[in-house]
């Protein structure tokens, strides 16, 4: 079995964090080193941060409904026979009833 070489990495960490970290994986049963060595197996193992990292906001964004058929056309009155026009004026009356 081929013994892989070991580097050192220096953090600097606010020290409240380091100690709440420290109190958390001693719980755990594991040190920071083997923490930071499952974090870093994960990064590579997924290509990415493995946990979903999201900004946080005071309020949530409101999500823009799609515009479809269902929530313009239809909640309108104008059913999609009524797609069919005739002329340039029965397109115009249909887009002003929206």
């Amino acid at each position: 079995m081929k013994k892989h070489s070991k580097t050192t990495i220096n953090l600097r960490i606010d020290d409240d964090l380091k100690n709440n970290a420290e109190e958390t994986l001693s719980e755990l049963g594991i040190s920071m080193t083997t923490a930071v060595t499952l974090f870093l197996k994960a990064v590579v193992r997924t290509n990415s941060i493995p946990f979903p990292i999201t900004a946080t906001k005071k309020k949530p964004v409101k999500q823009q409904q799609p515009i479809t058929p269902s929530n313009t056309v239809f909640e309108n009155g104008i059913d999609d026979f009524d797609l069919d026009f005739e002329d340039f004026d029965s397109l115009k009356d249909a887009i002003d009833k929206l």
